[in-house]
């Protein structure tokens, strides 16, 4: 350093003063900048590689239906084209060995909803829709649940409907409600009998002056273990046969060999909270899963006026064995609130594409992750973690309030890029950039937010088309298409998720070298893979290029500041060391 000065300050001309003192300034902008270089790698995007805007075929038999349906519609001339409240199924309904998309396809509130299955052809690499699988629903069409499977023992897959409560104008009900003003109508099950569906309502039970009891909710489940797949039906407050109407959660039905429908009411349950005024839960909340051939049911539990009007819930978990009791009962295992703590404490929980249950760190134990929600808020929803005795970690697992969001539509979990842990895709928009899909991938130890941009304005789900292990996304943006030109989009969006987490966002974020300052060896600690390793000065000139795996030899360079380049071939940290 000392011998480039004397150099430039002995310039006797101005030219050559001035072009030394450019080249000055240049050497040491770029030995400040070097100085001064962020010691982190800046975290890696997931990209998209490629989209198909066409990877949705319909049957002409089916837009023909849509068309002629459109024509029914005097008073309200649109339908909405996979308008479908968040939701599709995802499932190999014909087993060929490639997942299939059963999606709520047409929407009005003055019709009948359509629902398509969309099969994935190998050779085309596109969904071909099959019009003999179309389904037509009375009542709004809910999908938020997985409901499909053989439930007669026929060997072929078939499929529950279940049905949510009337959103139209009052007293523009279509006539196949049972009155005027009705809201339900039962859930709908279509049997498979090979080339079609034959349908019927799951239980045409009737409150007196009331109507249908709420269809909305519905899990396929072998809750028993007698391999026979039951249809669960949250129920309480609901079946008129639920008496007191707080004793069960639920309903659960089978469907014989003759295609003949049984029914029991399951899980009692006691109202924990002992409400003086009597406790009225909203079957629609209530979710019901497994997970290590345990029953998990979720419901939310107290809910008392929150400062906006709104109800506050204080969700609960009920855990029951797959085994029964001496009275025949379901064994009740475990029961617990989420309690919440230390962060955003919003009201309520979304009750689709909610409630998750996974070992999200490899401990052992269990987490649940769901979605809540303040009313009338922004940010309106919110991702929250709960350890396995219902202690909410949520501020363990994300980095400062990324878990806050703009929408509480939902969201999926899956392992989107094969490393073994389960990644979280928001369904809806969850930033102020409504191009934006929220993606939060698991390293292990946290979920570490990624954004990308997707054409269209509808929801979002995660698919594996080839089966690989790494996950596609489906964009649909929903339309509300005019009787005279039918127009949908559904994006088929392939990722690359190879440069997503850098060694910083990796399960081995941990990385330092120490001793620093050292003489000789540095040490590497927080991984035990194999590394490449770019030493260069501090004017950018590489000095060594070795492989490592635990140390870093030294011993030749001399004295001074190295910056240090740590790679894996797809991911890479920086750090700067001294030689003492």
């Amino acid at each position: 350093m000392s011998h480039s000065f004397n150099w430039w300050i002995g310039l006797s001309t101005s030219e050559s003063l001035s072009k030394k003192l450019i080249l000055y300034i240049g050497v040491m902008k770029k030995l400040i900048l070097l100085l001064f270089i962020p010691l982190v790698s800046f975290s890696q995007q997931i990209t998209v590689t490629s989209t198909d805007d066409e990877s949705f075929v319909f049957s002409q038999e089916t837009l023909d239906y849509l068309t002629n349906e459109w024509s029914q519609l005097s008073e309200n001339p649109q339908l909405g084209l996979f308008q479908s409240f968040s939701a599709i199924t995802y499932f190999d309904f014909d087993e060929d060995g490639f997942k299939d998309v059963i999606v709520n396809t047409a929407i009005s509130n003055y019709a009948e909803n359509v629902i398509c299955i969309f099969f994935w052809d190998e050779a085309s690499q596109k969904y071909i829709e099959n019009n003999q699988y179309m389904m037509l629903v009375q009542g709004e069409a809910s999908l938020w649940d997985d409901s499909v499977g053989d439930f007669n023992g026929d060997g072929l897959n078939d499929v529950y409907v279940p049905v949510s409560n009337y959103h139209g104008e009052e007293g523009q009900q279509p006539d196949y409600y049972p009155y005027e003003n009705a809201s339900n109508m039962p859930g709908h099950l279509f049997l498979n009998n090979g080339s079609g569906f034959d349908s019927q309502f799951i239980d045409t039970s009737i409150h007196d002056g009331y109507g249908y009891p709420n269809y909305e909710r519905g899990f396929a489940l072998d809750i028993d273990n007698d391999d026979v797949l039951d249809i669960i039906v949250p129920s309480v407050n609901q079946h008129p046969e639920n008496t007191p109407a707080n004793n069960f959660l639920a309903t659960k039905y089978n469907v014989t060999n003759e295609n003949e429908i049984t029914y029991e009411l399951i899980y009692q349950w006691e109202d924990t909270y002992n409400t003086s005024s009597g406790f009225y839960m909203q079957s629609h909340s209530v979710v019901v899963t497994e997970y290590n051939d345990k029953i998990y049911i979720l419901y939310q539990g107290n809910e008392t006026p929150s400062s906006n009007g709104y109800q506050y819930a204080t969700p609960e978990v009920s855990v029951y064995s797959k085994e029964i009791d001496d009275n025949g009962d379901f064994i009740l295992l475990d029961k617990f609130r989420l309690e919440r703590g230390g962060i955003v404490n919003q009201d309520g929980y979304v009750n689709r594409e909610t409630f998750y249950i996974n070992d999200l760190d490899g401990d052992g134990d269990e987490e649940f992750v769901i979605q809540m929600f303040t009313i009338d808020a922004v940010p309106h929803g919110g991702l929250h973690v709960f350890d396995h005795t219902g202690q909410e970690i949520t501020q363990d697992w994300f980095i400062e309030d990324a878990y806050l969001g703009h929408s509480a539509n939902g969201f999926y979990c899956e392992d989107l890029n094969n490393d073994g842990y389960k990644d979280l895709i928001m369904v809806d928009v969850f930033t102020e950039n409504a191009a934006e899909t929220v993606i939060y991938l698991n390293n292990g130890e946290q979920f570490i937010q990624k954004t990308i941009e997707l054409d269209g304005s509808g929801w979002c789900y995660p698919i594996d088309v080839n089966n690989d292990g790494f996950f596609e996304l489906l964009k649909f943006d929903v339309a509300q298409t005019q009787q005279t030109e039918i127009t949908f989009g559904v994006g088929l969006n392939y990722l690359d998720y190879t440069d997503a987490l850098s060694l910083e966002d990796s399960s081995f974020n941990k990385i330092y070298l120490h001793p620093n300052p050292s003489s000789d060896f540095v040490h590497i600690k927080g991984t035990d893979k194999e590394l490449e390793a770019i030493v260069t000065d501090i004017l950018g000139k590489q000095v060594m290029r070795v492989y490592i795996k635990d140390k870093l030899d030294i011993s030749i360079l001399e004295k001074g500041i190295y910056i240090v380049n740590l790679t894996d071939g797809i991911n890479s940290t920086t750090h700067k060391i001294i030689k003492d």
